[in-house]
């Protein structure tokens, strides 16, 4: 879907979807409440399509250097 991305800085991973909506998760609240809690809960709404899923399990990763 046009428009959506899934980011990450410092503070955490942003979630853009139309119309010009953004979803921000700080790194602190995935480790204070789990990888599964957040991807439970983002999968819950319509918007959260397979790609965002994807970025999104693909930034954890990297931001926690899980292997």
């Amino acid at each position: 879907m046009a428009n959506h991305e899934v980011i990450a800085d410092k503070y955490g991973i942003t979630i853009i979807h139309p119309p010009e909506q953004k979803y921000v998760i700080g790194w602190w609240q995935i480790e204070r409440d789990g990888f599964t809690h957040w991807r439970d809960h983002l999968s819950e709404k319509i918007w959260f399509t397979e790609d965002m899923d994807s970025s999104f399990t693909a930034l954890c990763i990297e931001h926690f250097n899980w292997n």
